[in-house]
């Protein structure tokens, strides 16, 4: 866990909950001292109880606020924001482009032995909600 908490920079409450929530939904396992994914991506919006999406995109705000000096500071790190006038039909279109678009990266750049993680943070929404 602790190895965990330092590649990310997240608590370590944050780890174990994020652990639990994922050895829960069989998508982890572990293998000689480390855990490992089980599919390269997961696409948690899938999930049909959306309260662990919440409370995982609520604790994951939070740490971004909390570390947003430190992310900033890094010049690995990427921060991006981007406002468009689209559609509102065009609305799911966009949501599967950029899940496709972010999913096809990942998959090419995702490596078990790699020494860092990560961590990949996506929304969109539109005004109103």
């Amino acid at each position: 866990m602790a190895e965990i908490c330092q590649r990310t920079g997240l608590s370590l409450n944050t780890v174990t909950e994020a652990i639990e929530y994922l050895r829960a939904a069989n998508v982890l396992r572990f293998n000689e001292k480390r855990y490992f994914a089980v599919a390269s991506i997961l696409d948690f919006l899938g999930l049909k109880n959306k309260t662990e999406l919440i409370d995982l995109c609520q604790q994951v705000s939070r740490d971004i606020q909390k570390n947003s000096r430190q992310i900033l500071k890094r010049d690995s790190n990427l921060v991006f924001y981007s406002a468009h006038s689209i559609p509102r039909s065009r609305l799911p279109h966009l949501k599967e482009k950029l899940k496709a678009s972010v999913n096809e990266i990942l998959a090419q750049e995702q490596n078990d032995d790699g020494d860092a993680v990560v961590q990949v943070f996506l929304g969109s929404w539109s005004a109103g909600l």
